[in-house]
């Protein structure tokens, strides 16, 4: 290791080489030894540093400024490689130093011609410069201080919440609320930052002022009405309620202005943007103008047919040919669907005769002033849709002074307004309030069940509170005929396949005796086909919603037949499997059954599977064609069954595929024993859960599952 030496002259430059561990770091330092040593301010400082620790760089800064070191905070781990041709005095080498040092969450400070090497996280904490109101400019940029900025007009403590993410993590800003002052602790360069930004929001909105109109001719207070209905806009927001259901409101405000009446000085007192005065000051040249003969006014006009211009277009058709003097002011105010008159008080009363006469005569707007407020109990449609189709009916002034939202329960609608208009709209409701048209189906089922009386009746009380509420399902129609065991569903295509599934829950609980019968082979040896026929057997009869009851297959091959014992209604699957598998050239024939479990409609999936075939099959040349395979659907199990040449079944597999991405998921029952706890005392927390989560399928609208306890075998019955 070599040292910093030092040559006596008048002027010298000091070569300090560092190696530490094969670490080197170089700097030089050119500086004046007239002068003592711990005080010298005219030092020069370069840095030029290769793979040095930041230990070796703060214990050569510590030599070069003579200023020893207070280890506050362990040295950053890693190496520095710094190479700089220029010089700095103390004051820059520091800052220098210190951008590098910030990087890694430290930083030197001096205090008491001392250096503290310091954590950045607890800067806030220590002595560090503090000022009031602005940041010297002496003050380097790396340098971590402490500003307390007094504020004018803004609020201290939402001033500190925003500007809270602006600074670093070892940075603060406080508010004193009492003070309305806030205290930011940051590096001189960020508070520099946070100043501008501070003096910027912290003064007077320049665009507001506040100006006195004088009214001459008219009141003051009468002018105040008209004034506000003219300087309103239209609002509309929408609000969340508790069910978190969205409800738009309208309401008319005054954006960027403030106007009253001052009686004792007769004028008119605004406060607003530039703009927006300006504004008052052309309502109050039409408003203030000087009467002629009889009483001068005000009357403001509801319209119930006509548009405000039209009306207004008229008015001063009639108005024309009186002399300027005593033609009176009309304004028309489309978004409230009124007309505004100032003028001769006889005058007046002409243009509100000749309103009533062109408007359809009505007598009853002018002077109603009654509002009313009920609420409409919907039966078949939805609050939103209903608004929307009131809206269009509407005139533009019954928009303006009627509100319509909807009710708290999603069934309702309340409207409120003047009296005649509330109870115009209580007549058109039950024009819109009609049942949506319902698609009916009839399907006609084949129960296996021997007590097939009894599985439908338990089936009609669990479907009855699966779905409770549903109008559609309540309206589907079931009839058994014990006899034959059929059963007749007519209704929607829903509520049959909601019931169809409640039923086959219930009769997997039903027991079948076996039946055995044999089955005579034409072409294939029995021992041959045995272990296909078990397999695809399995494939095709196993369904979720019953429990599967295996077929035992036995071949005898001396005497050329297949035996085999299974439930009655799975010997016409087992004899179809057999015929397909009894052929004399199966090389080039293919038998599958393809499932189409999850498919809520079947017969539109089997439809679309065939177009995309013809798609997939399209543009072979006669000698290639391939003949469509035969597509059986089996409605015991929902699956399909198709042969025909391996090629054909491959494609049609494909195009299966392809079709089942287009259609909805179906609902499905299933019970669920329970050990250890009470199905009962497990059922309402289970629902409350379940309501509080919503839907999983949020690109569906999907119903919550169906919950039901049977206490019998503690278990939960659940459809979804």
């Amino acid at each position: 290791m070599r040292c910093i030496a030092f040559f006596p002259s008048l002027v010298v430059l000091v070569v300090a080489s560092l190696q530490c561990l094969g670490n080197t770091a170089e700097a030089w330092i050119e500086r004046s030894i007239d002068e003592p040593e711990a005080t010298d301010r005219t030092d020069r400082i370069s840095f030029n540093f290769k793979d040095a620790s930041f230990e070796q760089v703060i214990d050569f800064f510590s030599r070069a400024t003579g200023l020893p070191v207070i280890w506050e905070a362990d040295p950053p781990a890693g190496t520095l490689n710094y190479r700089s041709p220029a010089s700095y005095d103390r004051a820059e080498a520091m800052r220098v130093l210190n951008i590098i040092l910030q990087s890694r969450g430290v930083m030197l400070r001096i205090s008491d011609d001392m250096l503290y090497l310091q954590k950045l996280d607890r800067m806030q904490r220590s002595n560090i410069p503090t000022f009031v109101g602005k940041l010297p400019a002496e003050v380097t940029s790396d340098q971590i201080v402490t500003v307390v900025r007094p504020l004018d007009i803004a609020m201290a403590k939402p001033m500190a919440e925003r500007l809270a993410e602006l600074v670093a993590e070892y940075g603060s800003v406080t508010a004193m609320e009492q003070q309305n002052s806030l205290v930011l602790t940051e590096t001189a360069a960020q508070v520099r930052r946070l100043l501008m930004i501070i003096d910027e929001v912290d003064r007077a909105d320049p665009d507001s002022q506040v100006e006195i109109f004088t009214i001459e001719h008219a009141k003051a207070s009468e002018l105040l009405e008209p004034l506000t209905a003219l300087m309103s806009r239209r609002i509309e927001r929408y609000v969340v309620d508790q069910r978190g259901q969205q409800t738009l409101t309208e309401d008319e405000e005054m954006l960027d202005l403030t106007i009253s009446a001052d009686d004792r000085t007769n004028s008119i007192i605004a406060r607003g943007t530039q703009a927006r005065i300006q504004a008052v000051r052309d309502a109050i040249a039409l408003l203030d103008v000087p009467a002629v003969t009889g009483a001068r006014s005000i009357r403001t006009v509801a319209l119930t047919v006509l548009a405000p211009r039209d009306a207004a277009r008229r008015l001063n058709e009639v108005y024309s040919k009186l002399p300027d003097r005593e033609r009176p002011t009309v304004i028309a105010m489309d978004d409230f669907g009124q007309v505004t008159i100032v003028g001769n008080s006889r005058a007046i009363d002409e243009g509100v005769a000749l309103l009533r006469e062109i408007d359809g005569g009505n007598e009853t707007h002018p002077g109603d002033t009654h509002r009313l407020m009920t609420v409409v109990t919907l039966e078949h449609a939805q609050p939103a849709s209903i608004i929307n189709a009131l809206r269009g009916l509407l005139n533009n002034r019954q928009v303006a002074v009627t509100k319509m939202v909807a009710g708290a329960d999603g069934e309702s609608i309340i409207v409120s307004g003047l009296a005649s208009d509330v109870a115009n709209i209580e007549s058109i409701i039950p024009a819109l309030d009609r049942p949506a048209r319902v698609d009916r189906e009839v399907r006609i089922l084949t129960l296996e069940s021997p007590m097939a009386g009894r599985a439908v009746s338990r089936a009609r009380e669990l479907f009855a509170k699966q779905t409770e509420g549903d109008e559609t399902a309540a309206a589907l129609v079931i009839e058994l005929n014990e006899d034959d065991r059929v059963l007749t569903l007519v209704g929607t295509a829903a509520a049959i396949n909601t019931f169809t599934s409640t039923l086959r829950a219930v009769e997997s609980a039903t027991t079948i005796n076996r039946e055995t019968r044999q089955i005579r082979l034409t072409h294939a040896e029995p021992s041959q086909i045995v272990t296909p026929l078990r397999t695809l057997g399995r494939q095709l009869l196993e369904s979720k919603d019953e429990p599967y009851v295996e077929p035992r297959i036995e071949p005898v091959d001396p005497l050329n037949v297949i035996l085999i014992s299974a439930l009655p209604n799975q010997f016409s699957v087992l004899n179809s499997l057999v015929e397909t598998l009894d052929r004399p050239d199966p090389s080039d024939y293919q038998f599958r059954v393809m499932s189409l479990a999850g498919v809520s409609k079947p017969s539109e999936l089997i439809k679309r599977t065939g177009a995309a075939y013809d798609i997939l099959t399209r543009g072979r040349d006669d000698d290639d064609r391939l003949e469509k395979p035969t597509v059986e659907h089996d409605e015991l199990t929902g699956n399909l069954i198709v042969s025909g040449r391996t090629e054909a079944v491959g494609l049609y597999e494909r195009a299966l595929s392809e079709a089942r991405q287009l259609m909805p998921p179906s609902r499905e029952g299933r019970m669920i024993a329970l050990r250890q706890a009470n199905a009962t005392d497990v059922l309402q927390p289970l629902r409350d859960l379940l309501d509080r989560t919503g839907s999983i399928d949020t690109a569906r609208t999907i119903p919550s599952p169906v919950l039901e306890v049977v206490e019998q075998t503690n278990s939960l019955y659940v459809v979804a």
